[in-house]
């Protein structure tokens, strides 16, 4: 929302007024609770506040209608602000960019010629939706779980309990830890429970000749896809023993591999909502 105001009154003695406003929304028992301030104008009576965001459910609960209050008021350093002039209204009117008039009530009362002390106009106001997680999930959307695992000798040798790749007797170490923790989360949100696993930096059989900088966890390059959060951890337990370990590896390939899978699932999602894909116009000819 963006607010501004024209022809407010003048209330200090050596200058205009610093004005700003308080925007409250009607709580229990008609009390009234404060949901926006905005920031002080020095020295203007046609002032213009920044433009501000506030959540729907803070605004006014949720209801359009709901009865709001605008304070526009003087600040004073000391706390002791001046009011300017307020007026009521609600979201659904606010919506319309509408113009209110400030009324002060104690001059309202006191001046029978009294109109306003200035007029608040609505520059914008509009509702943005902002979409969940579950928005998300619901409209479709999946998340695509993919496995790199660094097989360089970084990771220390797998035959000690400080290596990330420790081959303990339960059969659990750092990385495995990792695949369960997030696999098992972003699984459900995978119809196929197809999950691409791949690793870097090694030596394979049967030659042990050509460092691989991406090669598929169960020696399938045609069809790198492991079923389930269960599988990706046992192609590790395979591969691991039989692919000899390289000092450092460069991640580009895998990475390379990884951002390939971009365009199918776009295209993917939009065939689930029974939408094209977006084409690029070609260039314009000269």
């Amino acid at each position: 929302m963006e607010l501004e105001a024209k022809n407010l009154d003048k209330k200090d003695t050596f200058g205009k007024s610093d004005p700003f406003l308080e925007i409250f929304k009607e709580g229990e028992g008609g009390k009234w609770q404060l949901v926006h301030r905005t920031e002080v104008v020095k020295n203007n009576l046609n002032p213009s506040w920044k433009k501000f965001t506030v959540p729907l459910h803070t605004f006014c609960s949720g209801d359009l209608e709901k009865p709001l209050k605008v304070d526009c008021s003087d600040h004073d350093s000391d706390g002791s602000h001046d009011l300017i002039g307020s007026f009521t209204t609600k979201v659904s009117e606010l919506q319309k960019a509408v113009e209110f008039q400030c009324i002060h009530p104690e001059k309202q009362k006191k001046k029978k010629s009294y109109k306003n002390s200035g007029l608040v106009l609505v520059k914008s106001c509009k509702l943005e939706a902002q979409y969940t997680f579950l928005d998300y999930v619901m409209g479709g959307c999946q998340i695509n779980f993919t496995v790199g695992i660094d097989f360089t000798g970084s990771n220390g040798d797998p035959r000690s309990p400080e290596s990330l790749h420790y081959l303990s007797p339960d059969g659990l170490n750092q990385y495995l830890s990792a695949l369960w923790s997030v696999g098992q989360v972003v699984q459900d949100y995978d119809t196929d429970k197809l999950f691409p696993a791949f690793g870097f930096g090694a030596k394979l059989p049967p030659d042990y000749q050509v460092t691989h900088h991406e090669f598929a966890l169960n020696f399938n390059p045609t069809n790198p896809y492991c079923q389930g959060t269960c599988t990706p951890t046992d192609c590790r337990a395979v591969a691991l023993p039989a692919a000899h370990r390289k000092p450092e590896a460069p991640v580009s390939a895998l990475a390379q591999s990884v951002l390939a899978e971009v365009p199918n699932q776009l295209v993917t999602y939009f065939k689930m909502r029974g939408l094209n894909p977006f084409k690029q116009e070609a260039p314009a000819k000269s």
